[in-house]
């Protein structure tokens, strides 16, 4: 897991960052794509982030 994590727009890393993601913030998981995932948060943000960068709970 990691401390900080540029959630994007899209599933690829030169995709354009959409928000911040810090550690313990708690996500609904949406999606999954080749390595990716799709995260949801409280306030109603979506976005991509990479898969080894979330540890499910």
């Amino acid at each position: 897991m990691a401390d900080r994590v540029d959630v994007k727009t899209s599933p690829a890393p030169d995709a354009t960052s959409a928000f911040v993601l810090h550690a313990g913030t708690k996500v609904v998981i949406r999606n999954r794509n080749d390595g990716w995932i799709e995260i949801r948060l409280a306030n109603g943000n979506v976005g991509w982030m990479p898969a080894d960068a979330l540890e499910i709970i």
